[in-house]
């Protein structure tokens, strides 16, 4: 077997992910067929690249050594790539950056400038995000998966992981529950709730969550999105499940309910759209963004 740019995006892609499970899922393929690759390609570099633990892989000593010449092949086929599609006279390109929250909206509002793109955002729901991102009109997306598979993209798609975040319980400005310093869950058996329609995962994790303490929520509101869910949580007479992240950006309480269910924020691109180095920096932006947003109370 001859080492081609495949198997390096295959090695990135375990090493982004730091699962060789989510990176079967980001690249499309099954689990047994992923493992089968790496043992391949380990076997014609003589050298082994990663060692199981309980969170997932780690990255040895001699993957670690060959991570930035890996980096900087992937990097330069992505340049390859680019350079097909714009033209030299086309100057700054337009990158078209989909999100699926005010949050992350706010966040990327403040992105710096990067060299050779000029990003443009919209915002929309994560089901015509995708459908926006596969069919061409949108470059790049943000959106979140629960408890659930990264949904599949096409092979030459890029997907990366930004952060996980648990889901606890919002509490809205000047709701009764704000002053409570010692909450309990047991205080939220009366509470009404604003939520996402029945069939969505979440309104799903908020029925299995009450049943499994012994009550039913009082679903008063419902809400297709997120920027309408905070429109709903504005009136200050409901509460509602979300990440730490989503009830700092709207100046509310989060609450930890020790959910088993964790929120993963995953960015997704077409690499022949979106260079490779501008993609990395937003990415590593909104980490470290999110990161510094998110602060529990």
């Amino acid at each position: 077997m001859r080492l081609d740019i495949r198997h390096v995006r295959v090695i990135l892609a375990v090493v982004d992910e730091g699962s060789v499970t989510r990176a079967a899922r980001r690249l499309g393929i099954p689990q047994p067929s992923l493992s089968s690759q790496l043992r391949r390609i380990e076997s014609e570099l003589g050298l082994t690249l990663f060692r199981r633990n309980s969170k997932g892989v780690a990255l040895t000593k001699d993957a670690l050594a060959l991570l930035k010449h890996l980096r900087a092949v992937d990097a330069g086929m992505n340049a390859l790539e680019h350079a097909r599609t714009v033209a030299p006279d086309q100057g700054m390109r337009r990158l078209l950056a989909g999100v699926e929250s005010i949050a992350l909206f706010e966040i990327l509002a403040d992105l710096p400038d990067l060299p050779g793109a000029s990003v443009q955002l919209a915002i929309g729901e994560p089901s015509a995000l995708r459908s926006s991102l596969l069919n061409g009109s949108v470059d790049f997306t943000i959106s979140s998966e629960l408890a659930t598979p990264v949904q599949g993209y096409p092979s030459s798609f890029r997907v990366a992981t930004i952060s996980e975040e648990e889901v606890g319980v919002i509490i809205p400005p000047g709701h009764p529950l704000e002053e409570i310093s010692d909450f309990q869950i047991g205080d939220l058996r009366d509470e009404q709730w604003s939520a996402y329609p029945p069939g969505t995962r979440w309104h799903d994790v908020l029925i299995q969550w009450c049943q499994s303490i012994g009550f039913i929520p009082h679903i008063r509101y419902f809400a297709t999105s997120e920027s309408g869910l905070n429109a709903l949580m504005a009136r200050r007479d409901s509460v509602s499940l979300g990440t730490p992240m989503v009830a700092a950006s709207t100046g509310a309480i989060w609450r930890s309910l020790s959910l088993q269910s964790a929120c993963r924020m995953v960015a997704a691109w077409d690499p022949s759209r979106v260079h490779s180095a501008v993609a990395t920096d937003v990415v590593e932006y909104v980490r470290s963004r999110s990161a510094s947003v998110a602060s529990p109370g």
